[in-house]
């Protein structure tokens, strides 16, 4: 059988390293603005958590996300690039798709109940 590649280094997803790396050139070849790339992408990512929350996951944490865009900025020497942009309109987009996800499962896959009356007997069925 095959080997299985595994791209995870430290646990960092390989599209952050690919960011940081990016960074490293774009912001005049510092090593500083590569580790706030990586560090936003870091924090972002924890943040997701709150996308988990069905109808307004995502505008949680879009601010949570911009809380710590501007916590990372403010200690570091980035600035608004396209790079970070396209880093925040990827996360961004991933918290729409997750929040979609746990509203579909609120709405149609949790348990639902089915309710009669029966000779004056309320009697509930569980799906």
């Amino acid at each position: 059988m095959g080997r299985d590649i595994n791209l995870n280094i430290l646990g960092i997803p390989p599209i952050l390293l690919i960011f940081s790396i990016i960074a490293y050139f774009i912001y005049g070849n510092d090593l500083s603005a590569a580790l706030a790339v990586l560090l936003l992408g870091i924090l972002w990512s924890i943040a997701l958590i709150s996308a988990l929350i069905p109808f307004g996951g995502v505008a949680i944490y879009w601010f949570i996300a911009d809380y710590i865009r501007s916590w990372v900025f403010s200690i570091s020497s980035l600035t608004s690039t396209w790079l970070t942009d396209l880093l925040w309109w990827l996360y961004v987009i991933l918290a729409l798709i997750i929040t979609a996800f746990s509203t579909y499962f609120v709405l149609f896959r949790l348990p639902s109940r089915r309710c009669r009356v029966i000779d004056g007997v309320k009697i509930c069925d569980y799906k």
